[in-house]
């Protein structure tokens, strides 16, 4: 009786702190972003389906684009609908954000900033107004969510303090990227897709976290030479080859397979009101043991962040 009681308890938790909104099963979802919101796509499909959900969902995408530029081309197709400076992709094939928008009905429609500018609460404004605007305007029905992105890896050039470094550390970009979104949302009123808050809770878990190899040298490593990654959530260290030449590099902004998993994961929850504990989809990169560990990450964190608005 006891353990019976104490499970009704944690269900009634659980539902308060997922806004005790009614589960969604079905979503329609305009995704107006970039590779990040790309890396949080990556997996989206199976977890959905996994759960015994549907998915629809269209990816406006611009490599490395930030809010002004997604609006600059809503602005010109607003003026011109022919103009191709207002299409999405080269050809035009992705229409334009005016024209996609009232192709609905959509469920929820998501934006967010470049990672590079998201520290930056004025890089925002009034571009971020703008595009809620136009979408409420054009989408009334839809949720709009704006997805937090995840500060570099902490070994990432940007914390070196060599010439491109604007920040000093990993744990700083995080808290000022988190109060930039915050704020923002709040101003809006926007839902908060919490990917990067789940990035910095699984990375620096004292257990699981990511720890630098220091006892690799990227400057006199030979292939096929890798410092140990295990638990990195960004892509990291990695060989590539072209025309017959090998070539170091490093890549500690985008995720890799296992970032891209829990950004999924927090997608889905946040998305679908479901806990994504549980969920019998994993990528065979990761193992079970990993997979369980960054469902309960992502679950902790969205309810966090539900029960904070």
């Amino acid at each position: 009786m006891i353990r019976l009681h104490r499970y009704l308890v944690l269900t009634v938790l659980c539902l308060v702190a997922l806004g005790a909104a009614e589960p969604v099963s079905k979503l329609r979802l305009l995704v107006i972003g970039n590779s990040f919101s790309g890396n949080a796509l990556q997996f989206l499909d199976e977890i959905v389906a996994a759960a015994d959900c549907t998915l629809e969902v269209k990816h406006l995408s611009i490599g490395g684009s930030p809010l002004a530029l997604h609006w600059g081309k809503a602005e010109k197709a607003l003026k011109d609908p022919q103009d191709p400076e207002g299409q999405y992709n080269k050809d035009g094939s992705g229409g334009t954000l005016p024209e996609n928008l009232t192709k609905g009905p959509w469920d929820v429609v998501t934006i967010q900033q470049y990672s590079r500018a998201a520290h930056d609460p004025a890089t925002y404004r009034p571009f971020a107004d703008q595009l809620v605007g136009l979408i409420r305007e054009r989408a009334p029905q839809a949720r709009i969510c704006i997805q937090q992105t995840w500060a570099y890896r902490i070994d990432d050039p940007r914390f070196d303090g060599g010439p491109k470094s604007d920040l000093p550390n990993a744990e700083d970009m995080h808290n000022r990227v988190r109060a930039a979104y915050v704020g923002v949302a709040k101003d809006l009123t926007l839902e908060v897709i919490p990917s990067g808050e789940a990035f910095w809770s699984a990375g620096t878990d004292a257990t699981w976290g990511f720890k630098v190899d220091t006892q690799w040298n990227n400057k006199t490593a030979e292939f096929p030479s890798l410092p140990e990654q295990r638990h990195s959530l960004h892509i990291g260290w990695s060989w590539s080859q072209k025309d017959g030449k090998r070539t170091l590099g490093f890549d500690g902004r985008h995720a890799n397979k296992t970032g891209e998993y829990l950004a999924g994961c927090v997608w889905f929850e946040t998305l679908y009101r479901r806990s994504v504990v549980g969920n019998t989809f994993r990528p065979k990169e990761i193992s079970a043991e990993d997979a369980t560990f960054l469902q309960q990450v992502a679950h902790r964190v969205v309810m966090a962040e539900t029960t904070r608005k």
